[in-house]
């Protein structure tokens, strides 16, 4: 029988499968969820197309290293998932921001990495987080890269803001905040000694306990403090939302998510 929460997993190469795999399966349990891995990556001749274009790589051998790399995840994920229930796998070529975003569209969480920014040819576009985020609406796990989710978080940290998307975050956290252990409310700027209460009784009526933390500094400095505290307090997983303005807006998400993203010390669960 088909289980009504979907846990949609980003697959792009076969080394980072088995971190995004495992941590989709530990979060699967208290969802009772399904989990199909999406493996969409540019293609080998979109990542050279000069070298193409000048003929010094032929469209044959690009296709054979898609197919090797293809081929690569999709023995990582038999191996990771077996024939467990539940567990699928989808292979689709083209755009991997487009399809993974339509994807996306139907699944309820998803199941990233941070981005390599020292990798002069990413298997996806850099901006493939925020593209997803933004396009799709959907609460995203979002992973340090060579880490993965082991066991479900016993301590939370929030960063909270009085936002949409934080409050969309904190909801898709509920399931996680209930059974966790302790869970921090942190806030920062002039407003946060009313936000940060009024979040905490909410959570406290829904049978959360939460302890409360004022945070200082602004800018990029508050994604330093907000990264920073997490981390003191031991926090193995971050709660925060993400947003940006005007047409562009998946280039501009918020400076805080963006420096906690390029420092990631902890697993984020974000929504935009």
């Amino acid at each position: 029988m088909s289980r009504s929460t979907r846990i949609l997993v980003h697959i792009e190469d076969a080394q980072s499968a088995h971190c995004r795999l495992t941590t989709a399966q530990v979060l699967a349990r208290p969802l009772d969820a399904d989990l199909l891995a999406c493996y969409c990556v540019t293609s080998t001749a979109m990542r050279h197309p000069l070298q193409v274009g000048l003929a010094l790589r032929g469209i044959e051998e690009c296709e054979r290293e898609d197919g090797v790399r293809s081929g690569a995840a999709y023995e990582a994920f038999r191996k990771a998932c077996g024939r467990e229930p539940g567990c699928n796998w989808l292979d689709w070529p083209g755009d991997p921001e487009a399809l993974f975003v339509r994807q996306a569209l139907y699944s309820d969480y998803l199941v990233l990495q941070q981005p390599d920014w020292q990798d002069a040819q990413p298997n996806v576009p850099s901006t493939f987080i925020e593209h997803v985020l933004v396009h799709s609406g959907k609460p995203a796990f979002v992973l340090p890269r060579g880490t993965a989710i082991l066991q479900l978080p016993r301590t939370v940290a929030i960063a909270w803001t009085e936002t949409r998307e934080a409050a969309r975050a904190v909801a898709s956290a509920m399931p996680f905040l209930r059974d966790a252990r302790k869970v921090h409310v942190m806030g920062r700027g002039e407003d946060a000694c009313s936000e940060v209460p009024a979040l905490a009784g909410r959570l406290e009526e829904q049978g959360v306990h939460v302890e409360l933390h004022y945070l200082e500094g602004a800018g990029a400095h508050a994604g330093h403090a907000v990264a920073e505290r997490a981390t003191g307090l031991g926090a193995d997983l971050l709660v925060m939302g993400s947003y940006g303005h005007g047409p562009t807006r998946e280039l501009l998400v918020g400076g805080v998510f963006r420096t906690v993203l390029a420092r990631m010390p902890l697993p984020v669960l974000m929504a935009h």
